[in-house]
C-alpha cells in the first residue's frame, strides 16, 4: 500500500487484496478528511465491473428509469458567475426538470459526438476531459446551458441486483450494506444514504457545497471514462466556512453555493483539490464539507456509511440538533 500527499490530499494506491481488506486501510481513511483510494476496483484487487454502471448498459437494462437533472450553465471550476454573467457570486444558478436514463443517455452522447465534431473541425484530438473551455474566463462568451443527470435512484434490489451484488465485493468498511454500518440497521431506505444513488455527467455539471446529511462518511465511486474534481474543507472549519457563507448572502444549510477557493485561502481556510479518475474511490470522512465539478464526460455512483465509532455517533446527534433549531429536517 503507498501513499502520496499532495495538496494536503492522501492518496491511497492498493497494490492487493491483502491491503484492501485490511484494517489499517480503514483506520488510515477515519484519520484524514477526505481520501482517495486507487486500483481498489482492478480485476486481482476486488474485481469489480464498472460497466455495469456505464450509460450503455444502463440503457439496455431499465431505458425508462427516471433520472432528475440540473440545468446548469457552463463554467470553469475556479469561476461561479450570476444568472446574468456579471459577477461572480457564490450562489449556484440551478434549475430542476426530469428525464429517463434513456433520454439523458442521448443527451450525453450528443454532447460527446458535438464535441468531436469540434475537436475534427480544429484539428485537435478529442478527449473525454476537455483541457480548455472557449468561455474559460470571459464572462462575455457563448456559454451552453448543460444538463447535469443527478440523483437517480439504484435502490430496486430486482431492478439493480447485477450492479448491487457487484458492490459487495467491495471492503465491509465502504460496503453499502455491513455489519459495521449503522446505516444499515435502521431497518428501512433513506434513498441515497444506505441505498445507491447515480450521477450521469457531461463536463461542467456540478455538485454545489455541502456536508453529508447528518454528517455522516459517504463512499464515491467513479465509473468514467472522464474525471471529477473534487474540493474539500475539514469538518473542524465547517463553522468558519458557514460565517463566509452569511457574509457572501447564501444559507450554509438550505442553499446552493459554490466556494470561491482563494477568499477561503485568505481566511486561513484549508481547501483540498484533486481529480478522481475512473475506478477512484473517494471517502468522505465524518463531517468533511464537500464540492465537485466534472472535469469530463462520466458517470459516478455514491451512498453513505456510518461507522461505528465514537466520533460518528457524537457527529451525527450534534448534527441532529443543530438541524432541529434550523428547522431542518434530518434524514436520520
Amino acid at each position: 500500500m503507498s501513499l502520496s500527499i499532495k495538496n494536503y490530499v492522501v492518496c491511497i494506491y492498493v497494490r492487493s487484496k491483502e491491503e484492501a481488506f485490511s484494517p489499517q486501510l480503514f483506520e488510515l481513511c477515519l484519520q484524514r478528511s477526505i481520501v482517495v483510494v486507487r486500483n481498489l476496483c482492478a480485476k486481482e484487487i476486488c474485481d469489480i465491473d464498472l460497466g455495469l454502471f456505464s450509460t450503455k448498459k444502463l440503457v439496455d437494462l431499465h431505458p425508462n428509469h427516471p433520472v432528475e437533472v440540473r440545468f446548469q450553465s457552463e463554467q470553469v471550476s475556479d469561476e461561479n458567475w450570476d444568472a446574468n454573467f456579471e459577477k461572480q457570486v457564490w450562489y449556484c444558478t440551478s434549475s430542476r426538470g426530469h428525464t429517463t436514463i434513456g433520454k439523458y443517455a442521448e443527451y450525453q452522447a450528443g454532447s460527446i459526438e458535438e464535441a468531436f465534431n469540434e475537436a475534427s473541425k480544429a484539428k485537435t484530438k478529442f478527449e473525454v476531459n476537455p483541457s480548455s473551455y472557449s468561455f474559460a474566463n470571459d464572462p462575455n462568451a457563448q456559454r451552453r446551458t448543460i444538463k447535469f443527470g443527478t440523483n437517480c435512484d439504484l435502490s430496486d434490489e430486482k431492478k439493480w441486483r447485477p450492479q448491487l451484488d457487484e458492490l459487495n465485493k467491495l471492503p465491509s468498511w465502504c460496503r453499502l450494506v455491513s455489519a459495521g454500518n449503522m446505516l444499515s440497521h435502521l431497518g428501512h431506505q433513506i434513498l441515497g444514504m444506505n441505498t445507491v444513488q447515480l450521477y450521469m455527467k457531461v463536463p461542467c455539471s456540478r455538485t454545489p457545497g455541502h456536508q453529508e446529511n447528518n454528517n455522516f462518511c459517504a463512499v464515491n465511486l467513479n465509473i468514467g471514462p472522464g474525471d471529477s474534481e473534487w474540493f474539500g474543507v475539514p469538518n473542524d472549519y465547517w463553522s468558519g466556512l458557514q460565517d463566509i457563507c452569511k457574509k457572501n448572502k447564501v444559507d450554509f444549510l438550505h442553499g446552493s453555493w459554490w466556494p470561491n477557493v482563494e477568499e477561503l485561502q485568505k481566511m486561513g481556510i484549508p481547501v483540498y483539490r484533486f481529480m478522481q479518475k475512473p475506478g477512484d474511490l473517494v471517502w468522505v470522512n465524518t463531517g468533511c464539507v464537500h464540492w465537485v465539478q466534472a472535469a469530463g464526460w462520466c458517470n459516478n455512483i455514491a451512498w453513505n456509511v456510518g461507522p461505528l465509532t465514537g466520533t460518528q455517533y457524537e457527529a451525527a446527534m450534534e448534527r441532529f440538533e443543530w438541524n432541529t433549531t434550523q428547522k431542518y429536517q434530518s434524514l436520520v
